[in-house]
């Protein structure tokens, strides 16, 4: 019961929004307020339920998606409002919904009267990830970085990259690779 609540809640302030009757930007806290408790009441392992209120985040075409209860009851509350509008509050929908569904793979639980952007602010920031071979250059620093799905050609061309940054690194790394290395050394050579 308190989940429709809830939910009755959200659709009216995105409704607000998208008439734009008051304060947009107050009605648009006030909804970030309740999608936060209406994100508190499922358990870190209802994750069917968590979908069914919150979508999957999946693209609409996907044979899998599923929009949740908040986007299907709030596109048809908000759609008589001219598209500007309805864009407008679609996107704080939108916003929210994906920083619940982040928040929620994360494992993170609320304190009372956290919202959901708060919480994901305590999760720690992740490097930047950089493609294979690829560099980030920074306060004179120069970074090689290889993903998880690199392919052994990414590998060998930011394994190059690497030993042309360090100079004697080839003779090293020869002794101890030697049946890899040598294709990485030509590269680096070309270059």
């Amino acid at each position: 019961m308190a989940k429709i609540n809830l939910v009755s809640q959200a659709v009216e302030l995105l409704t607000i929004v998208a008439e734009a009757r008051i304060n947009t930007a107050d009605a648009s806290a006030k909804f970030a307020l309740v999608i936060a408790s209406i994100f508190a009441t499922f358990k870190p392992n209802d994750k069917k339920g968590f979908d069914a209120m919150f979508g999957n985040g999946e693209a609409p075409k996907a044979k899998t998606y599923v929009p949740g209860e908040l986007a299907t009851a709030a596109r048809a509350r908000i759609a008589a409002a001219d598209s500007e509008r309805q864009t407008m509050a679609l996107n704080v929908l939108k916003t929210r919904l994906s920083e619940c569904r982040k928040a929620f793979r994360a494992g993170l639980t609320l304190s009372k009267s956290e919202t959901v952007q708060v919480a994901l602010k305590r999760l720690p920031k992740q490097a930047t990830k950089v493609p294979a071979g690829q560099t980030v250059a920074g306060n004179n620093k120069v970074t090689v970085a290889i993903s998880d799905s690199a392919t052994m050609e990414d590998i060998a061309s930011a394994l190059s990259i690497w030993v042309a940054k360090h100079g004697n690194a080839a003779n090293g790394l020869a002794s101890r690779f030697s049946d890899f290395l040598p294709v990485t050394v030509r590269r680096a050579k070309q270059a």
